[in-house]
């Protein structure tokens, strides 16, 4: 799902903003932020790491299971690759913020 405004998409759980690109997101007034940049999740060749690392990266970040992510980047395209990989990970409530 793509938002444009992140406060027209509200979920039932806390929201958690989460950081893309190469450089932290610096503001999000209605949310904590956490930055994971894209690349962490992927492998030398662009494939999405295993599964176990993932995990192992995610809870390290303090990212929680049950949240309303919104992912922000750089440019849209760093957001939406991780998008796709939590989505594949199993998150329920994941969203892409339009830059």
């Amino acid at each position: 799902m793509l938002i444009d405004y992140a406060a027209t998409a509200k979920g039932a759980f806390p929201r958690i903003y989460i950081a893309s690109g190469n450089t932290p997101l610096r503001d999000a007034a209605d949310g904590k932020v956490i930055h994971v940049p894209h690349t962490s999740l992927l492998n030398a060749d662009r494939t999405p790491k295993p599964a176990k690392e993932i995990w192992v990266l995610l809870e390290k970040a303090g990212i929680p299971r049950y949240a309303e992510i919104v992912f922000v980047g750089d440019d849209t395209g760093e957001a939406a690759a991780n998008y796709f990989i939590f989505k594949l990970m199993g998150y329920p409530d994941v969203k892409v913020r339009a830059s």
